[in-house]
């Protein structure tokens, strides 16, 4: 049961490769679709399926975590973690940009990460918290391999790092996932110097006509 979120997980990337009838390759800063320079469109369909795949975890992680308790107070938090960061997930497919929807996924996965275990939700679970935190971690991990699609490592570690900071003095906080803080990350990832100036990369045009 506790394998139940990781399973919907490579499910969904099972299902999204079979579509896109090509795999990822990660580290090279090209294309899994063409072989060259990640488009827009590209960029936007990666965080869509980052999208589905994160409501797919979090709500398999949360259905395991509800059967394995009879709790009500925790079982109320499983419902809530669906409520708040399912719908997070989702608003950032939805961005005009491209790379601020890539820091937005990426920022939100580290702050559930660090919320779930060290910030205010490290206990919010009992006995079944490593359910959640491993959903966590291998949400993040996916946010991790689409920067891999278009930054080199180095500029990956030096995203992920300035993210995380911003994540750390913007958390989740509370016991019901409250994202007020949260959503200052985005904007002050967009106003960042150093992080634009690693995102602003020549991105290829659309290449629908294709």
């Amino acid at each position: 049961m506790r394998k139940r979120w990781l399973t919907a997980s490579l499910g969904l990337v099972t299902v999204t490769t079979l579509a896109c009838g090509s795999l990822r390759l990660p580290f090279t800063g090209e294309s899994p679709i063409s072989g060259t320079r990640l488009t827009e469109e590209e960029l936007h369909s990666e965080i869509g399926g980052f999208a589905t795949r994160f409501g797919g975890v979090v709500g398999s992680a949360a259905e395991d975590i509800s059967a394995a308790t009879d709790q009500r107070a925790i079982r109320r938090r499983t419902l809530l973690w669906r409520m708040r960061m399912i719908p997070a997930a989702q608003a950032a497919a939805f961005t005009d940009s491209a790379r601020e929807g890539y820091l937005r996924a990426l920022g939100l996965s580290i702050a559930q990460r660090l919320y779930l275990t060290e910030g205010d939700g490290r206990a919010l679970f009992g006995a079944q918290q490593q359910i959640a935190v491993d959903a966590a971690n291998s949400l993040e991990q996916d946010a991790l391999q689409i920067g891999a699609l278009f930054l080199s490592p180095e500029k990956q570690q030096q995203v992920k790092a300035e993210v995380e900071a911003l994540a750390r003095k913007n958390p989740i906080v509370g016991r019901d996932f409250s994202l007020q803080r949260v959503k200052n990350v985005s904007h002050q990832a967009a106003s960042s110097t150093s992080l634009m100036s690693v995102l602003t990369f020549p991105l290829a045009p659309f290449r629908a006509l294709e």
